[in-house]
């Protein structure tokens, strides 16, 4: 049974280098067009229109007619043992250069810059896409955004993240690999070669800040119920107080003896009202009150009062 080996390594954008037993070729192009060029001399152009499955391929062999110009001149060289060199009159004879391995050598190595420099050109970025797992996170995160490119060889090594306060970036082999540095809410995208990618709202979060300021909140609510609850209970011993004083006003008039009405004595005929009944030599005098003699028009008499 027989053993193919064949590899293609990627070199660069658009340049491949391709290995088997036998030869090493280089491909040079993008979907839909390359070239081809290996060791063997062997050159291969592919035109096709992708996803119909029509192409066009031209396979020639580099040198074939040069090489056969050549024959009829190599073969005056005379074939002596390993070339070996002739010492009569001074006069040496050298083999024959290989001149085709070194054009194919020089063909590989020119198509690899030129295809390198043609990449550059080919591989130009025409739309990013990034994928979020999910907007809202937790400062302490990484988050992994997906990102894809269009054409899929464009070269975004220079992708970059759009200005914000709250994230950072480093990015390898299709993976954004994002970073917090702050909380806040933010429009973020991702820009390569004046090339914007799609823009999400990010929102960030301090969940052990926010768990403090939770806490902090409760406590400060619980201290202004406490405040609240004293300054009430204050104003309800102070009202109390107030009605218990009230209380005790009205109870002190209720019980307080009624004032004593003072009497005076009035003589049957005069104009004078006595303290005392002896006095003047009344005869026969009256007990009245003080408002009623007043009243009456007596007057207070200046020897007893």
């Amino acid at each position: 049974m027989a053993v193919r080996f064949r590899r293609s390594i990627k070199i660069a954008p658009g340049v491949k280098l391709n290995l088997n037993k036998k030869s090493v070729g280089v491909t040079v192009g993008t979907k839909g067009a390359h070239y081809s060029v290996n060791s063997k001399g062997t050159r291969t152009t592919t035109v096709g229109i992708p996803g119909t499955g029509l192409s066009y391929v031209d396979s020639k062999k580099i040198g074939t007619k040069k090489e056969a110009s050549l024959s009829d001149e190599d073969s005056i060289v005379p074939d002596l043992p390993n070339y070996t060199d002739l010492t009569d009159n001074n006069t040496s004879i050298t083999p024959p250069k290989k001149s085709k391995k070194k054009l194919i050598a020089g063909i590989i190595i020119a198509l690899i810059l030129i295809g390198t420099l043609l990449n550059l050109g080919s591989g130009k970025v025409e739309s990013i896409t990034a994928n979020w797992p999910k907007t809202s996170f937790d400062i302490n995160e990484t988050a992994k955004v997906n990102i894809t490119v269009d054409p899929e060889d464009a070269d975004i090594s220079d992708i970059a993240i759009s200005d914000n306060n709250i994230a950072k970036m480093e990015y390898s082999n299709g993976i954004a690999t994002i970073s917090f540095c702050g909380e806040g809410t933010e429009h973020i995208y991702f820009t390569c070669s004046d090339v914007k990618s799609n823009g999400r709202t990010i929102k960030v979060v301090d969940k052990e800040a926010e768990a403090q300021r939770q806490k902090a909140a409760e406590e400060a609510a619980k201290e202004q119920e406490r405040l609240a609850a004293e300054r009430k209970a204050q104003e309800a011993a102070e009202q109390q107080a107030q009605q218990q004083q009230s209380q005790q006003q009205t109870q002190q008039q209720v019980t307080a003896p009624p004032a004593q009405t003072q009497m005076v004595w009035i003589p049957n005929s005069g104009s004078k009202y006595h303290s005392n009944p002896s006095c003047s030599n009344m005869k026969n005098p009256q007990q009245v009150t003080l408002d009623y003699a007043q009243s009456a028009g007596y007057e207070p008499c200046k020897k007893c009062h």
